[in-house]
């Protein structure tokens, strides 16, 4: 049997062919890994470009730790959609397994069910930490090269959106009317948290799970009251 290489990972987007609600013109709208032709395959739940010129591979000869941490480090760069934090298509963080995947409330609890009582051996453990946190084995904390920096660059140019743009996507995401408290005790009534968030440099997402009592605080900021618009 002949022995797999395991440097025949890779990382790679797909880019818009035209500009588009999401992202202009060669934006990346889809982030992923893989090996021998998954980034060319049929079988995918994001279609792929009908041009194969519109298929960038960011760095090719890693890992498969390496390319999951690269993966994850740019989808983080690019934001999703369905998170309201960006352009990308993708309905994961990426990495390895399905995390960051939104799933129903009947799907999570038969997820739930099915854990119950299970634990890991410490070794397994330690391993899934070691994925999650970065090893000092794999590439997570080092320097891109400047080539894989250079693609990022060039796919990312004319991301920026105008004022107006910005105005009405954050006029879309109205959903909450909240009171917040800052850390130093000042009160702020808000009815647009996405603008709220972009001028005091807040991550909308963290936000969110405040309003909704999944976190009891965020960079000690708390909420008072919060009302459901839509």
């Amino acid at each position: 049997m002949t022995k797999k290489n395991p440097r025949r990972f890779y990382v790679y987007a797909y880019l818009r062919s035209k500009d588009s609600e999401h992202g202009k013109r060669l934006t990346p709208y889809y982030i992923g890994k893989g090996a021998r032709d998954r980034a060319t395959s049929k079988r995918r739940t994001v279609p792929k470009p009908s041009d194969p010129s519109f298929i960038v591979y960011i760095q090719e000869g890693m890992t498969e730790q390496e390319a999951f941490n690269l993966e994850k480090y740019c989808i983080a760069l690019y934001g999703r959609i369905d998170k309201g934090t960006g352009i990308l298509r993708n309905l994961s963080d990426g990495g390895d397994g399905p995390s960051g995947t939104i799933y129903s409330e009947e799907r999570r609890k038969k997820i739930a069910e099915s854990s119950r009582g299970r634990t890991h051996p410490p070794e397994v453990r330690r391993k899934i930490g070691d994925a999650q946190m970065g090893s000092k084995n794999h590439a997570w904390g080092k320097e891109m090269p400047k080539e894989t920096r250079d693609k990022i660059s060039k796919a990312n140019k004319g991301l920026r959106r105008s004022d107006e743009s910005r105005r009405n996507i954050a006029k879309g995401k109205c959903k909450y009317k909240c009171v917040l408290v800052s850390p130093a005790g000042q009160v702020h009534h808000v009815d647009n948290l996405y603008q709220f968030c972009l001028e005091h440099k807040l991550h909308r997402v963290l936000m969110l799970q405040l309003l909704r009592g999944e976190r009891d605080h965020y960079k000690a900021w708390t909420v008072e009251s919060v009302e459901v618009l839509r």
